[in-house]
């Protein structure tokens, strides 16, 4: 057990540099992994199937032919899951601390909106009155008797102008009536708000900003990224951080996720490490690291001849790059290792507990040091997070420890964990389902089957017959014979010049090389594997729109319908 004063950026290098030497301990899931998205993307080892194309220095006039029969259906499955809704609750946990400091605050927020409505929906409603009482004064003038003409004057424009009155009176009493309507209804609202806790407040502002990030910031994106991932690999990963006080939501492909296998821990982000690999431009790493590198290290990537593994990209060439004065370097791929690494360590802190007057001690770190008969020392553990970005396997830059911004648990400050998230799969009860690679002997069983199909299509031919050799013209090739042969034409020579005995004119024996029959049965065997995929992924023919005529009426309904309960699972 380290003190916390140990872990000093010399011994996180070190650290560091341990993961990197350990990550290749998940090169079997790697291996599988990267078989199972060449058989989603439909990419085909032919290596494999040299027993069917070659015998001995022969090769057969065919090749092998890749189409994923599993990936309509994982497509089809991770569609419908975008279709679904997007269900989810949150939940906030509280202490006495806060929930004092959010009850304050949230009281004086809804008190000052509801003094905002309250105060214009008693200005709205004096000013109706007002309006009101205008329209009864008006009404009783006009039913007084004029008292000189000057007065009746005045009656009679105000007769005359009062229909004009009373219309804009009315439609300002309308919308003042309609702004009061809302008005109480804000109200009710603010009365509604004031029931709750600050506990449900909290929870309803993080409901809408996660109902916010899943619909703008691309999570939705993420999520199926993630389940694709599920359905073709069995190994989802989500990185979850906070990168510049923003949250950063993303998946992480299992190819490039390393991590300890312990039956210690079921999560990995409760683990000691985990590392993630990727492959950047050199100019990417120069300008992102460049400082932090002596000028050795500097030269190294500027001269770095790596090869990208084919787990990381399509293809395996090498790089290239030109490098002149004042220019700089051109790379033409990502072809540097750059690993970041998050890994935790539970250190000791030493304190030193001197009593006082009153009844709460003085509590003060302890680094050594003389102490008094009545004090004590005492031992609290805690986890420290730290993360480090190793450039070609063992270049260290930035390293650093974790912000504690980024540890959200209130009621367990103790508790940290690593941002990379998913399963460990730590013993043989748990162990990553994938649907190709629970498919892959039905799709190489469709492989052979197809092949064997298209050769005999190669094969096949007309109706022929069988001719002597000797009967073909001196001056005229097989191949020429061929083509005057699919015109129509034959050309034989009976008599040849120069020979004692001539040949008998051959009697042709005819034969069918036309396209097989046993086709219709490959093609059989074909669509018995097809169900059987669909059977093992969830997705029935019907749910795919393939409906036959033998189906009986109402059938492809409850098909579909069963279809959806199992997709959901």
């Amino acid at each position: 057990m380290k003190n916390a004063n140990e872990l000093t950026k010399e011994w996180m290098k070190e650290y560091a540099l341990g993961v990197m030497k350990s990550i290749g301990s998940g090169a079997t899931y790697r291996t599988r992994d990267l078989q199972c998205w060449n058989m989603y993307h439909s990419k085909l080892n032919t290596d494999n199937y040299n027993y069917l194309v070659k015998f001995g220095d022969f090769d057969l006039p065919v090749q092998i032919r890749f189409t994923s029969i599993v990936r309509p259906n994982v497509d089809y499955l991770v569609s419908k899951y975008l279709s679904n809704p997007f269900n989810f609750s949150t939940f906030s946990v509280d202490k006495k601390s806060l929930e004092q400091k959010y009850r304050q605050k949230i009281d004086k927020y809804i008190d000052s909106i509801e003094t905002r409505i309250r105060a214009r929906y008693d200005a709205m409603s004096m000013q109706i009155d007002q309006i009101n009482s205008k329209m009864q004064e008006m009404q009783m003038m006009l039913q007084q008797e004029p008292q000189n003409d000057e007065h009746m004057k005045q009656m009679q424009q105000l007769q005359q102008a009062m229909p004009m009155i009373q219309l804009k009176m009315k439609q300002m009493t309308d919308a003042m009536q309609k702004e009061m309507a809302r008005d109480a209804k804000r109200l009710d609202k603010m009365q509604i708000l004031g029931k709750f806790t600050a506990e449900d407040i909290r929870e309803d502002f993080a409901y809408k900003r996660m109902r916010a990030m899943y619909e703008e910031e691309g999570i939705q994106e993420e999520h199926r990224r993630s389940f694709l991932e599920k359905c073709v690999t069995g190994r989802p990963y989500i990185y979850v951080d906070i990168v510049d006080g923003k949250i950063v939501y993303e998946n992480k492909p299992s190819i490039t996720v390393y991590h300890p296998k312990t039956m210690s821990q079921r999560f990995i982000e409760d683990g000691d490490w985990v590392a993630v690999d990727e492959y950047w431009s050199r100019d990417n790493v120069l300008n992102q690291y460049g400082e932090s590198m002596t000028e050795d290290e500097r030269r190294r990537i500027k001269r770095n001849n790596n090869t990208i593994p084919d787990v990381y990209t399509n293809t395996a060439e090498g790089t290239s790059y030109t490098e002149s004065e004042g220019v700089g370097i051109t790379t033409s791929y990502n072809d540097v290792r750059t690993t970041k690494i998050y890994f935790s360590v539970t250190a000791r802190n030493r304190y030193k507990v001197s009593p006082s007057k009153g009844d709460i001690p003085h509590i003060n770190r302890y680094d050594g040091g003389s102490i008094r008969p009545e004090d004590k020392i005492e031992n609290r553990y805690m986890k420290y997070n730290f993360e480090a970005t190793v450039i070609d396997s063992n270049i260290i830059v930035d390293v650093k420890e974790r912000s504690q911004d980024n540890y959200l648990y209130v009621d367990h400050p103790s508790k940290k964990q690593l941002p990379i998230i998913g399963d460990n799969y730590d013993d043989v009860t748990r162990v990553p389902y994938s649907l190709i690679w629970a498919t892959r002997n039905l799709q190489s069983m469709h492989t052979i089957i197809e092949y064997h199909k298209e050769m005999l299509l190669v094969i096949a031919g007309v109706k022929g017959f069988i001719m002597d050799q000797s009967q073909l013209p001196e001056d005229m090739g097989k191949h020429e014979w061929m083509y005057y042969r699919k015109l129509g034409v034959l050309w034989i020579e009976t008599y040849k010049k120069d020979r004692r005995q001539q040949p008998n004119f051959n009697q042709f024996q005819q034969f069918d090389d036309t396209i097989s029959s046993g086709i219709q049965y490959l093609s059989m065997l074909q669509q018995q594997i097809q169900a059987q995929v669909d059977q093992i992924t969830g997705v029935t023919r019907q749910a795919r729109g393939d409906i036959q005529n033998r189906d009986l009426v109402g059938a492809s309904e409850l098909a579909i319908q069963a279809t959806s309960i199992i997709a959901d699972v």
